[in-house]
């Protein structure tokens, strides 16, 4: 867990390929940027906290293709467009 720290700029693309990846918890940091789209190769993705940062954008729709994603927190960022 990286959360309440001072963590900055965006999330790179190759966060995708953290295929075990079950629980990403960086919120409360200075993330901004856009989610990057390979978010949504995260199959085993349970837990995505991002909550309280700085990212912008649209949810890129691979958000839709994490089947086991059970905690979603973006609240408190600039994000805009459709669900």
């Amino acid at each position: 867990w990286l959360y309440s720290n001072k963590l900055s700029g965006s999330l790179p693309s190759g966060i995708g390929q953290l295929k075990q990846l079950e629980i990403l918890q960086l919120h409360a940091n200075q993330i901004s940027g856009p989610l990057p789209s390979t978010i949504g190769n995260l199959s085993v993705l349970r837990d995505l906290l991002l909550q309280s940062n700085k990212l912008s954008g649209s949810l890129p729709s691979g958000i839709g293709q994490l089947k086991q994603l059970e905690i979603l927190q973006l609240h408190a960022n600039q994000i805009s467009g459709p669900l």
